[in-house]
């Protein structure tokens, strides 16, 4: 993991959870010193960061943190869970075998990685998890679907992540999948369909895990 990355990873975490106030600005100078780094990381991180919508980059100012307002963020799981379900059920019924292989590997990887608590195990686990759904967009063989399903995931990614810290959600996680799973290969694709839409929409609980830690800290996401 570069500079850029590791940045941007650890400031992604702090603007979730709330340890960067939503409206703060990101000082650069302030970053450098902290990172020990010169400001072309860090402002490649402010680019990924703006890229996923969780600041905004305005001229004079730098980089200003936002947050998707709950109301929102609850209307982009819904369709999350939407995209997702059809990902699967076409997926069920047009998968390779080569892919289902793949999707396979995946769920044993998340399996293995859902019982190491470590950082390094949360870091795998995600992305064996971000693999395992990739795999499954992919094998619907539709590609408007898959690019408009990556994107939105793209969108939902930090707060997915911030889900995923707990040991017990990724335990129950990887049961999920294994579910989706064997639902796809069986080629039921109504059940995979459903399946991963009840993953998803398991998700919801997100929002109040999300919505907790801004009360905390005095925060209101509107």
């Amino acid at each position: 993991m570069n500079n850029a990355e590791l940045i941007y990873r650890t400031l992604e975490k702090q603007i979730i959870s709330g340890e960067v106030q939503p409206g703060g600005r990101l000082n650069e100078a302030d970053l450098c010193r902290t990172f020990g780094v010169s400001r072309t990381p860090i402002r490649e991180a402010f680019l990924q960061l703006a890229t996923m919508g969780l600041v905004e980059l305005r001229p004079r100012q730098g980089a200003m943190v936002t947050a998707i307002p709950l109301p929102k963020m609850a209307q982009m799981f819904e369709v999350m869970a939407e995209l997702e379900a059809s990902c699967a059920r076409l997926a069920a019924e047009r998968m390779s075998t080569t892919e289902r292989h793949l999707l396979q590997t995946a769920q044993n990887d998340c399996l293995e990685f859902a019982n190491n608590d470590s950082e390094e195990g949360l870091n795998l686990y995600f992305e064996a998890n971000y693999s395992f759904h990739k795999i499954i967009y992919e094998g619907a063989h539709n590609e408007f679907l898959c690019q408009q399903t990556e994107n939105l995931r793209d969108r939902l990614t930090p707060y997915r992540r911030f889900r995923l810290q707990s040991p017990a959600r990724l335990k129950s996680s990887s049961q999920e999948h294994q579910k989706i799973m064997e639902f796809i290969l069986a080629g039921d694709g109504a059940g995979a369909s459903a399946e991963i839409h009840k993953h998803l929409t398991i998700q919801s609980a997100l929002l109040a895990d999300i919505s907790t830690a801004f009360e905390r800290r005095n925060l209101k996401l509107a």
